[in-house]
């Protein structure tokens, strides 16, 4: 689904730079190339979208690219198509990964990093699914062809194995360096007025939502008021919210690893 959504943003720059060029696009010229992006995100339209043409594309395109890529979903009954041809586990995957196509559009349309059109929208799509692609994507973790699997730990989460090597178990991995994203660098987010916005969770979040911040125990008759100033209490061990929450999250993809 993302690589469809991509292929739409693809061709509506195209589109955008010459209004005629898709359409001397022959997919059955021999002489074509077949590397080339236009050519590429063309032959897989045509391959998922039914009933595809450039008219459609023309008839979905628009002044704001959030609007246009809904006016696509719905023409082409994307989330219907995802849900009849994927297992649950995949369409849930997928469906998330249209939600973020959908997410970095409206970013693109507020922000000044990049501008708000066709070609803005597609540098920011390239970057996230060059570095975000383990977020996006859903991992096949059963060869069709047999073999060993190899993937992210996180791939794991639906899945067990009789055996499972869990590589790199040192500092540098787990909890390793923490960073917000790597589609910007960090110092320009600490510049931003709205950061740290959701990157700054509260002490007492933390210890309600990781039980090993958790280090002392109450009884179940204990009141609310002891409760809650035992959670302030335990808070207040936790140091720097940020990375105490990077941290328990490591030891979550672990626990996924142990667990498979």
């Amino acid at each position: 689904a993302v690589n469809e959504l991509y292929a739409v943003v693809t061709c509506q720059c195209e589109r955008e730079r010459d209004g005629d060029g898709l359409e001397r696009i022959d997919p059955a010229e021999p002489t074509r190339d077949s590397s080339d992006p236009r050519a590429v995100s063309l032959d897989r339209l045509r391959a998922r979208a039914p009933d595809f043409s450039t008219e459609l594309l023309a008839e979905t395109g628009g002044a704001s690219v959030r609007r246009s890529l809904e006016r696509w979903i719905r023409r082409t009954d994307l989330k219907g198509r995802i849900a009849r041809e994927e297992t649950w586990v995949d369409a849930r995957e997928q469906y998330e990964g249209v939600r973020r196509v959908l997410e970095i559009a409206d970013f693109v349309e507020e922000t000044d990093l990049v501008g708000p059109d066709w070609q803005g929208l597609r540098r920011m799509l390239r970057r996230t699914i060059q570095y975000d692609a383990p977020y996006v994507h859903a991992v096949e973790t059963r060869p069709p062809t047999g073999g060993v699997t190899v993937c992210a730990v996180d791939d794991l989460k639906y899945d067990s194995r009789e055996a499972v090597f869990l590589l790199d178990l040192i500092d540098e991995t787990y909890p390793g360096e923490q960073f917000l994203t790597q589609l910007f660098p960090t110092a320009w987010l600490r510049q931003m007025p709205a950061y740290p916005a959701v990157t700054n969770p509260t002490l007492e979040s933390i210890a309600d939502t990781f039980a090993t911040v958790d280090v002392r125990k109450t009884t179940a008759s204990s009141s609310a008021a002891q409760q809650n100033a035992k959670r302030s209490a335990d808070a207040a061990d936790v140091g720097d919210p940020f990375e105490t929450y990077h941290a328990q999250r490591s030891r979550r993809r672990l626990a996924l690893g142990a667990r498979a």
